[in-house]
């Protein structure tokens, strides 16, 4: 059995850079991770001992609630492993992934846990049928607002 390893944003800013992802250290000790298939966030919930990775992407002006809800669904029928939703103003399409930290999880699963997260998110935005409820261009200068329910 692989003995327990302690993950703080020092050790997952390593292993990042150690596979040559780029990203950043944002306040609330976020990384800002750039160099995947889809810009995304990753921060440690140490109070539930997990690794949370999230993201969004802006919605059309002029998308209606129910065809917000309608994609939120369908991707999260459709999609595996993220887990979709609207925001309360129905402006963007958020994802997230909660990966408990629990004994033996290392740097190879968290790797290919942030690949994967940025793939599916990718194609829920870029290459789904719900593609077309969403803007081409995105949102990226505004980090969302998280909280963690806990």
């Amino acid at each position: 059995m692989k003995k327990k390893q302690n993950i703080d944003v020092s050790k997952l800013s390593a292993w990042l850079a150690d596979a040559v992802i780029e990203h950043r250290l944002e306040a609330d000790d976020k990384i800002y991770v750039t160099d995947l298939p889809f810009k995304m966030w990753l921060k440690i919930d140490t109070a539930r001992n997990c690794l949370v990775f999230f993201t969004y992407w802006t919605f059309l002006e002029g998308v209606s609630e129910i065809d917000a809800f309608r994609c939120v669904n369908a991707l999260n029928s459709d999609l595996m492993m993220v887990q979709f939703s609207a925001d309360d103003r129905i402006d963007r399409l958020h994802g997230h992934y909660i990966l408990a930290l629990s004994d033996g999880l290392g740097r190879k699963q968290i790797l290919r846990s942030a690949r994967m997260f940025a793939e599916i998110f990718d194609t829920a935005v870029r290459h789904s049928e719900w593609s077309r409820l969403l803007d081409p261009l995105g949102d990226e200068a505004r980090p969302p607002t998280i909280t963690l329910i806990g």
